[in-house]
């Protein structure tokens, strides 16, 4: 399985650095290294298709056609990509895609052996893709599910693969590159990645900011990431602004760039995933790699990433949130020791070179 062609049309650096375009990135150097001559077909944000090389990687940005503006994207997108790959006229070993929109659901027959779906998630959550919406079925509807998750679910996922006619199912961990450590700031920051929406908890983050600041009046919180609006309407700027003690402790920087998110990340003393709801939970694995404290809300995703092995999860209320940041904030032995148990989780499950090897496995298994 030498030959793989990974389609997302988030590729980073034109289309974004989220979840779907770090793990697609990612996968694709690693494949890369470990000999593979990998294809990624990604999305132009101008009319016309771009080529990319990066040593073992070939990156083809293509724009959908203008023809298909007025349809939605989850149809537009599969019929560029079955376009462009008939154009191409190139067998893979394999091709992959992202279950999220379904961009390869329209993937030609002769393009590859294998065509394998990633459930861009964790396995708790694979359940409620049997009675999904339409896109997400279509995607679904292939040669096998690859389900970016956790420890021992593999039987959780059996009913879901006969009720969608999936011939195997395999659960590889994503992997995320790990920096050399940096020693632990002492100051009393607290450092919140990720868009800010309702979703990811934004509401009940500056919450528990405002309780830690009328306890602890040093505590900073920078929020960095796209600034949206709370379930009101009202944008988060508003929200922080009209409250005098969130203005003078949180700072919202809006999106940044990796190389001050790295900055921001040395800063810190604690990091804080807020989410209600994830697919997977990169923004979980980002914090631990950066050798910080990190704290997260007890839901499914995080336990079963994250549960039994020293990371807090917190019920998803401001009071036991604020609670958690007090008590680290107030124990710099405490940050070290919670630091330690997530770089040793890092290491034992979720590094590229341990998602590549298992993905390759995984590739000679089916082809």
């Amino acid at each position: 399985m030498n030959n793989v062609c990974l389609i997302s049309q988030q590729f980073p650096p034109e289309t974004a650095w989220g979840g779907i375009a770090t793990y697609v990135h990612l996968l694709a150097e690693g494949l890369g290294e470990a000999g593979c001559a990998v294809t990624v077909v990604s999305r132009s944000l101008t009319n016309t298709a771009i080529r990319e090389e990066h040593g073992n990687l070939l990156v083809w940005r293509v724009p959908n056609a203008a023809r298909l503006s007025l349809l939605p994207n989850f149809i537009a997108r599969p019929l560029a990509v079955r376009r462009f790959l008939q154009v191409l006229n190139r067998q893979f070993d394999v091709v992959e895609y992202p279950s999220w929109a379904g961009e390869g659901a329209l993937v030609p027959a002769s393009a590859a052996t294998v065509v394998a779906v990633r459930l861009v998630t964790t396995v708790r959550t694979v359940h409620a893709y049997w009675k999904s919406s339409v896109k997400e079925r279509a995607a679904a509807d292939r040669t096998f599910w690859r389900a970016v998750g956790g420890r021992g679910a593999r039987e959780r996922l059996r009913e879901v693969a006969v009720a969608t006619n999936v011939v195997d199912v395999a659960i590889v961990p994503y992997g995320i590159r790990i920096p050399a450590k940096t020693p632990l700031s002492g100051a009393p920051v607290v450092l919140i990645v990720g868009r800010l929406e309702p979703r990811k908890g934004t509401e009940i983050a500056l919450r528990a900011a405002g309780l830690v600041a009328a306890s602890m009046p040093k505590a900073r919180f920078v929020f960095a990431g796209q600034i949206g609006r709370d379930r009101q309407g009202t944008p988060y700027q508003d929200v922080v602004a009209r409250d005098s003690r969130l203005s003078r402790a949180v700072t919202l920087m809006g999106r940044v760039d990796q190389a001050s998110l790295e900055r921001l990340r040395e800063q810190s003393s604690v990091i804080m995933v807020p989410s209600l709801a994830e697919s997977f939970g990169l923004t979980y694995l980002e914090a631990m790699a950066a050798g910080r404290a990190l704290i997260a809300f007890d839901i499914p995703p995080a336990r079963e990433l994250l549960g039994g092995d020293g990371i807090p999860l917190v019920p998803p209320n401001s009071e036991a949130l604020a609670d958690a940041v007090l008590e680290l904030l107030s124990d710099h032995d405490k940050c070290v020791q919670i630091a330690e148990a997530g770089w040793r989780l890092l290491l034992e499950r979720y590094t590229v070179e341990r998602m590549v090897a298992n993905t390759l496995d995984v590739y000679r298994r089916i082809g």
